[in-house]
């Protein structure tokens, strides 16, 4: 869905239904198989994984592979998708080349093992220049605060900061129009969310479960007409969403 590939028909179908189609359609040409560490989980043959390897020539490209025989000094400045495994500590130079990949759609952390370190400078100095990031992901890493120019990234659809100890979400975060997921999951230090979350016009899941320091939401949650999940409803009495606003919320579930 981030990346646009859901063609959508005349009929009235949602993209997340439509999506589950497309998966289900390649599961049962052996595109993809069920794990056998996690039947919940699902991989792809290594054949398959080296042919699609092999098709995706230098769209696709992983920070382990770029590190290994000085093949950084070969990269095409046209990569879209970029993943690396994720681990303890890693330094600035080793993102630096990614601000030169001005077509990158894709920024993924493959695995996560306890917390990760994403340098500051990469915050600040790299992501913001990825103008046409579609997906970014986060997750796991001590990243407690995010610059306003995270505002920058229009494009942005897909933005997962599940299990990081943020305090609160910079307000350009809500100039971010084109987004449709946003994750928060297990925020602990969470405490608000930006004031204008109406202006999130095309967002579809919110996923802000176990967010424990998280007191109050915004009475324009309810604006948010697109809106597929909301993992959870907070409710106050002196600010934010009140009782007589949440019949405006239930509304968009409808």
């Amino acid at each position: 869905m981030a990346e646009g590939f859901l063609k959508q028909s005349q009929e009235e179908r949602l993209m997340e239904e439509l999506g589950n189609d497309y998966f289900d359609e390649l599961l049962t040409r052996s595109f993809f198989q069920k794990s056998s560490a996690k039947t919940s989980r699902f991989v792809m043959h290594d054949l398959i994984n080296d042919l699609a390897m092999c098709v995706s020539g230098y769209k696709c490209l992983r920070l382990d592979d770029m590190l290994k025989d000085n093949l950084r000094y070969k990269i095409s400045e046209k990569v879209r998708h970029f993943s690396f495994i994720s681990r303890r500590y890693k330094s600035y130079d080793t993102f630096s080349s990614v601000s030169s990949f001005q077509n990158l759609r894709t920024f993924l952390p493959l695995s996560n093992y306890g917390t990760g370190y994403l340098p500051q400078r990469v915050l600040h100095d790299v992501l913001p220049k990825l103008y046409c990031i579609r997906e970014l992901s986060l997750s796991g890493f001590e990243i407690h605060e995010l610059p306003s120019s995270i505002g920058d990234l229009r494009h942005l659809r897909y933005f997962n900061l599940s299990r990081t100890p943020l305090k609160w979400l910079p307000e350009s975060v809500s100039t971010l129009c084109n987004m449709q997921v946003l994750i928060l999951e297990r925020c602990y230090k969470l405490s608000k969310l930006p004031a204008h979350m109406d202006k999130l016009i095309n967002l579809r899941h919110l996923n802000i479960a176990s967010t424990g320091q998280l007191r109050e939401m915004s009475e324009e949650i309810a604006r948010l007409i697109s809106l597929q999940t909301l993992s959870k409803l907070i409710v106050s009495k002196s600010s934010g969403l009140k009782i007589n606003g949440l019949k405006s919320v239930l509304e968009v579930f409808e």
